[in-house]
């Protein structure tokens, strides 16, 4: 599955809003600096599907998610 992934920084908790089936919001608690926000979204995602995988955007709010169950 390919999703289109926004996400906001420096959040209180870490969030997913899907907008639809394709289209996520995610809060992350890390600052976008040293790719720990990227981590994060990897980390928690990884605890829900088996493999994840950012293919673009790994310097930008805007993400392409690769996502396998």
């Amino acid at each position: 599955m390919i999703v289109n992934v926004k996400v906001k920084p420096n959040q209180k908790s870490f969030g997913i809003k899907k907008t639809d089936d394709t289209n996520w919001i995610i809060s992350v608690k890390s600052s976008p600096e040293k790719n720990q926000a990227n981590q994060e979204i990897i980390k928690e995602l990884l605890k829900v599907y088996d493999s994840v995988r950012i293919i673009k955007g790994l310097k930008s709010k805007n993400k392409i998610i690769e996502i396998f169950d």
